[in-house]
């Protein structure tokens, strides 16, 4: 157990990281500018989509580079479509409800923007990680299975 938890640590703790800064900075301004809540929880969420998965994105293509001696672009799709099959379904609630709902709730509940737009991010990523590692999990039997 505590393995798993290394690895999926390693595997989501930067990504995470700068997802959270994405969030909490991007809506925070939006918030600022417009005032609205509900803007602003769906601006939040696509920055982090965008530090997240440009994190994990990243990571990938480094490592398919230094395991093929002839890496070249060809490399890319089987990256992506592996992040697809990792994140798809579980991203796809988390970004067109889940998290602006919880960003929304947190920020309506909590006075202090910034602190109530953590509490959201929190409730989000709860969610989200558990469908997300459940789909890794699936995946990673389903590969062993089928060499």
């Amino acid at each position: 157990m505590w393995k798993k938890f290394v690895h999926y640590l390693k595997r989501y703790g930067f990504a995470e990281l700068a997802g959270g800064a994405c969030v909490l900075i991007f809506s925070s301004i939006t918030y600022y500018f417009t005032r609205n809540k509900i803007v602003a929880a769906y601006v939040g969420t696509l920055a982090e989509n965008i530090g997240f998965y440009g994190m994990i994105i990243g990571s990938d293509l480094i490592a398919a580079k230094k395991r093929s001696e002839n890496w070249n672009w060809k490399h890319v799709a089987p990256v992506l479509k592996n992040v697809l099959v990792e994140f798809g379904g579980a991203e796809f609630l988390d970004s067109l409800i889940v998290r602006p709902g919880l960003l929304y709730l947190g920020t309506s509940l909590i006075k202090n923007y910034q602190l109530g737009a953590l509490a959201g991010v929190v409730a989000a990523d709860i969610l989200f990680y558990a469908m997300a590692v459940l789909s890794s999990e699936l995946m990673q039997r389903r590969k062993s299975k089928n060499p």
